[in-house]
């Protein structure tokens, strides 16, 4: 069954809170300052389609990975990496790519990208190129509304768990059959 309508979002945001004595104040007195600050909180959306700015396909599955195993998965396909309700879905652009440690993992992290052989670049600007995520730290999100082509060459997208115990990574992409 085809996706027939829909819609994605994307977010990314840095919050942090910090906890400040006033100035010239080093010990009791006056009370502490709490001071909020944010930065991106950047939503893009992207409706049903094939042009620009649109999606048809999107896939959301968690994998889990053993101790220093990767696993590579072919977008070009579409039998890796299944859509929401089990069909196949053959990217010929990504659109969004969000891949986030969901459970387990160690200080070594997992590192997207530089697969074997017919690497997909991403959004990195080369197939070799790689990005490291860590449990409890942001997510790997990239995305352009235009999209990063697949072809039977460029489509493969690595995973490696450079860690010591089993580590669960959510896999979220949307993008165009065409």
């Amino acid at each position: 069954m085809a996706m027939t309508d829909g819609n994605v979002s994307a977010e990314s945001k840095f919050v942090c809170t910090g906890t400040y004595p006033p100035q010239g104040v080093t010990t009791g007195g006056a009370s502490n300052i709490r001071v909020p600050w944010s930065a991106g909180n950047d939503v893009g959306t992207l409706t049903f389609g094939t042009a620009s700015g649109q999606i048809d396909l999107i896939t959301v599955s968690d994998r889990t990975l053993t101790a220093g195993s990767s696993a590579t998965y072919d977008l070009y396909t579409g039998t890796d990496l299944r859509d929401l309700v089990g069909g196949t879905c053959a990217f010929r652009k990504v659109k969004i790519v969000q891949i986030t440690i969901v459970a387990g993992g160690d200080t070594a992290g997992v590192t997207i990208g530089n697969a074997a052989s017919d690497g997909w670049a991403a959004f990195f600007g080369a197939a070799t190129h790689t990005q490291t995520i860590y449990p409890s730290g942001p997510a790997f999100v990239q995305g352009s509304p235009a999209g990063v082509a697949v072809g039977a060459s460029t489509k493969n997208l690595k995973v490696l768990n450079n860690g010591a115990v089993s580590v669960t990574v959510r896999i979220a992409i949307a993008g165009t059959s065409v």
